[in-house]
């Protein structure tokens, strides 16, 4: 498997909450979601192969457990299947396959922004910000109207 291992100490301005240990950096390149907090998954279990998470600079993590975590947002839950709690990250990755694989929702990106967006009713689940170059996902939440938002 592959990934991305990056810290990240800045906020991006999202439509969603701003608890740190809820953001999820999206990631193009990652084959499963990842967690280093146990706490995040429910129904986690000891992960059954000994598995190596290879990342970016070619350091290898290994994969402790497995789960699944579920966002609550006032239009439906965001289901995260098949979550990965790798202990050494610094960040969560969010995989963008295996989230638009797992949900009925868009993931749309454009230089500045990103949009989810659900396909049946048409309706944007949350937005934010590109920061540092990086998209970050916050656990989400009903959108605020007073965010900024592209024309």
């Amino acid at each position: 498997m592959q990934a991305m291992h990056i810290g990240l100490n800045s906020a991006s301005s999202s439509s969603c909450s701003s608890d740190p240990s809820q953001v999820w950096l999206a990631d193009s390149s990652a084959t499963n979601q990842m967690t280093a907090d146990l706490g995040n998954l429910s129904l986690a279990s000891p992960y059954p192969i000994n598995e190596t998470i290879h990342t970016a600079n070619g350091e290898g993590l290994t994969v402790s457990h497995i789960g699944h975590f579920t966002i609550t947002s006032s239009l439906s839950p965001i289901k995260l299947n098949f979550v990965l709690c790798v202990p050494q990250l610094t960040q969560n990755l969010l995989s963008i396959h295996r989230f638009c694989l797992d949900n009925n929702y868009w993931l749309i990106f454009d230089a500045f922004y990103f949009w989810i967006q659900d396909k049946a009713t048409g309706k944007i689940i949350c937005r934010g910000l590109r920061s540092n170059r990086l998209y970050l996902i916050h656990s989400f939440s009903p959108l605020n109207s007073q965010q900024p938002y592209p024309a």
